[in-house]
């Protein structure tokens, strides 16, 4: 049985259209064993504070804060605050561990 051309143009390309959609949801499957924990318990010091020292500077939404991460390092960032510009930027170098 021989098809024509048109008729194998468009089997070639459902063929394509259907590795590409068995593609897209290949990837949308979750990995076993990759878990997500979350702890609504943020003491992590003695003082159960996580975020500690912040300080604000006048006629600025920039404010710096040292945080405390769970693994005992002590990190200093600088958190802008504001409308759509927000973020915070960390000194990661500098992180070291608190006594």
């Amino acid at each position: 049985m021989m098809f024509t051309r048109q008729e194998t143009d468009l089997r070639r390309l459902l063929a394509m259209l259907l590795i590409f959609a068995c593609l897209l949801c290949a990837g949308c499957e979750g990995a076993e064993g990759a878990t997500r924990e979350t702890k609504s318990d943020t003491s992590v010091s003695q003082s159960g504070e996580t975020i500690t020292d912040c300080k604000d500077y006048d006629y600025s939404r920039l404010r710096e804060c040292r945080i405390n991460l769970h693994d005992g390092r002590q990190v200093t960032c600088l958190i802008l605050s504001g409308d759509i510009r927000s973020g915070m930027s960390c000194d990661w170098a500098n992180a070291k561990e608190t006594e």
